[in-house]
């Protein structure tokens, strides 16, 4: 059983491939704004947000820059000292604007400051205080004001939260997002790959063919019906039987292909870059099949299939079957039951982004290095708290964390169909199919490795 691995982190440096002379638009170009607007409404406890190692980039009552935590939040030194000398002076302030301080705008009292702080998470139990009546009496009226305040932060959410989560989680999803658009624009053209006879070292020094994805066009055939497409399996195995290899006889693996398209994909993100060659081998041999199958399993829920469907009209379980009932088995596992667990968490675009992304910073691999190993983890901790982030401002706080554990536990899963893929296609390519041509070396390699 794969094990899973990694903890959120806030290290959220983005860049992603520049692809010269692309003038390709994004898939949602309207993204950043949705995505900016529902996010205000999101508030992350500080037992959430705060884990180990982590060093927060932005103060979470100002938005100013600050690499430290105070009172249990990140936050600068200035909201770190307005929040002791009120508590320490027990200080209540008033709002002259009747606590309707519109901080973006400049509207900054520390009544409204102070409220701020509390909601956000500072914990006034932090600061040693004398053990008075007095003081207890003002903590008593910090508890029911902070009471009050979560009671009413519909009204007050909206207007406080800092600048950094509609900036730097915006780029990260947005790189993703568009990073996709690229790959499943390659996917759905001429672009065929299926003849590659490279290793995959040899297809890693190549630059990445996403940059050239508007160089590609839709087949003006596709989706082909699975009629033609049977008729055409047929007459290419029968003169491979026969010993003859007709070129011109349309050939297309679609494994093949989203492999490549995995390694395309993989070159452009930025922690994959600070890998060694050697680390860079091991990693794709390990996630390819996973994130494939990922892959394909996205794009077939989404054209509302039950079983894979790839780009051209293909339905690999609807192809001539073998007659072996444990053949038969792996196949449905293979093309329909890998659906299933997409069908019942329902991951939108974004969220299905991040989980590749998650499983592209996989870890827990024999013959990764050390330096590896802690690229990955802290690349993995990243794109789990902006999954995380971009639940919780969806759904809520409860309702986010309860799909983000679904979401995670997907990779987990497509690491497992990964494999019966791999035992059905060694199976079909040594048993079912003995006339096929060798396989490209790279996919050889995942397959018995």
């Amino acid at each position: 059983m794969v094990r899973r691995d990694g903890k959120p982190s806030t290290s959220l440096t983005v860049q992603h491939e520049n692809t010269q002379n692309d003038q390709t638009p994004p898939l949602t170009p309207s993204l950043s704004k949705s995505y900016s607007k529902n996010i205000k409404s999101f508030t992350a406890p500080p037992s959430i947000v705060r884990t180990r190692d982590m060093k927060p980039e932005f103060c979470v009552i100002c938005g100013g820059e600050t690499k430290n935590y105070h009172y249990d939040v990140p936050s600068c030194d200035a909201c770190k000292t307005f929040f002791r000398r009120s508590i320490s002076t027990k200080k209540f302030y008033t709002c002259n604007l009747h606590r309707k301080c519109d901080y973006n705008a400049g509207d900054r009292c520390q009544s409204c400051r102070l409220d701020r702080c509390l909601m956000l998470g500072m914990n006034p139990e932090a600061i040693v205080l004398p053990k008075t009546s007095d003081f207890e009496k003002f903590r008593m009226k910090i508890v029911k004001r902070k009471r009050i305040l979560e009671d009413q932060n519909q009204t007050i959410l909206p207007k406080i939260r800092p600048t950094f989560e509609q900036t730097v989680y915006d780029k990260e999803i947005d790189g993703l997002v568009y990073l996709e658009f690229k790959l499943r624009r390659l996917r759905e053209s001429s672009y065929n790959p299926t003849l590659e006879q490279g290793d995959i070292r040899s297809i890693l020094q190549r630059p990445s063919e996403l940059r050239n994805s508007d160089r590609y066009e839709k087949p003006h055939d596709w989706p082909i019906s699975m009629e033609v497409l049977q008729q055409k399996f047929k007459l290419w195995l029968t003169n491979r039987i026969k010993g003859f290899f007709d070129d011109n006889v349309e050939k297309r693996n679609w494994l093949t292909e989203d492999l490549i398209l995995v390694f395309e994909a993989a070159k452009t993100l930025p922690a994959f870059g600070q890998l060694d060659e050697d680390d860079k081998v091991v990693l794709l041999e390990y996630i390819g099949l996973a994130n494939a199958i990922l892959l394909e399993c996205f794009y077939s829920v989404e054209k509302g299939s039950s079983t894979i469907v790839m780009p051209n009209g293909l339905v690999p379980i609807q192809m001539p079957k073998p007659g072996s009932s444990e053949l038969n088995h792996l196949r449905s596992e293979a093309f329909c039951r890998c659906i299933e667990p997409l069908q019942r968490v329902g991951l939108d675009l974004v969220e299905y982004v991040l989980l590749k992304a998650v499983i592209y910073s996989y870890s827990c691999i024999p013959g990764l290095s050390r330096r590896g190993e802690k690229i990955l983890i802290k690349e993995k901790e990243k794109y789990a708290l902006v999954l995380l982030r971009y639940l919780q401002t969806k759904l809520g706080d409860t309702q986010g964390a309860k799909k983000y554990a679904e979401v995670i536990a997907l990779m987990e899963t497509f690491f497992y169909f990964g494999q019966r893929h791999q035992q059905l296609t060694i199976v079909m390519n040594s048993i079912v199919y003995p006339f096929k041509p060798p396989l490209p070396p790279f996919l050889e390699k995942i397959l018995y490795k």
